[in-house]
């Protein structure tokens, strides 16, 4: 019972950790001091966290980008794109590209965290890996609506994955494009906030109506595809 409740306390502690994180994103007055943040934000969500509905569907995040605005640090062409919000951290917010999980907001700062690719299981079976932003979002409305239960953010407090996790481009950001048409041999480290876990040496999921990776995303290279972005 003692090792079940320090066990709890850990779990506690580490998602409060996470909220935290959510929320000091604003007071920090340097660019290179949020990055720092974003990436402990990363591997909190993608080695420790988990999505649940109930108690037998559960999904793991895969694939997630950072978009954010705050007012005399990133104000630039490829932040704005952010949706304006009022939200507290670790809300869920859905809009017109998939769902985030936020930041805290404030006047002068707001953004989310972007859910790009999960993995879900379902009674403990595995159903695979969900690729796309809307596509992860509407499985997760559809089987909040099915099931009548909510969305939880479930944290371990050991890795749930061995993996590791890499860094690219976000996608489908005409601006991030064309930095890389500009700089293709020296990629900005501004547009590196899409974080995901590799699928192996080819990151093309297979997915349709969506720009894909022909290449390792690991590389600074850009494999443009005809196809619409979805």
């Amino acid at each position: 019972m003692v090792y079940l409740c320090f066990w709890n306390q850990k779990l506690k502690i580490m998602k409060n950790e996470l909220k935290s994180l959510l929320s000091e994103w604003y007071i920090k007055s340097s660019e290179k001091e949020i990055v720092n943040i974003f990436n402990q934000i990363a591997e909190i969500l993608l080695l420790h966290t988990e999505i649940t509905i109930g108690d037998d569907i559960r999904y793991t995040l895969e694939e997630i980008e950072f978009y954010y605005y705050k007012k005399g640090v990133f104000e630039e062409e490829y932040n704005i794109c952010t949706y304006p919000r009022n939200s507290n951290a670790l809300d869920f917010f859905w809009h017109y590209s998939g769902v985030d999980i936020c930041f805290k907001s404030y006047e002068d700062a707001f953004g989310g965290i972007l859910i790009r690719s999960l993995k879900k299981k379902k009674n403990n079976i595995d159903e695979g890996l969900i690729g796309g932003p809307m596509r992860c979002s509407i499985d997760l409305i559809n089987n909040c609506v099915n099931t009548d239960h909510k969305l939880n953010i479930k944290i371990e407090k050991e890795p749930i994955k061995k993996d590791s996790f890499l860094t690219t481009i976000r996608q489908g950001i005409k601006s991030d494009y064309e930095i890389i048409d500009r700089a293709e041999k020296d990629i900005k480290p501004l547009v590196r906030y899409c974080y995901y876990i590799s699928q192996g040496n080819d990151w093309n999921r297979n997915r349709k109506n969506e720009y894909v990776l022909i290449k390792d995303k690991n590389t600074s290279v850009r494999y443009k595809s005809n196809v619409k972005s979805f």
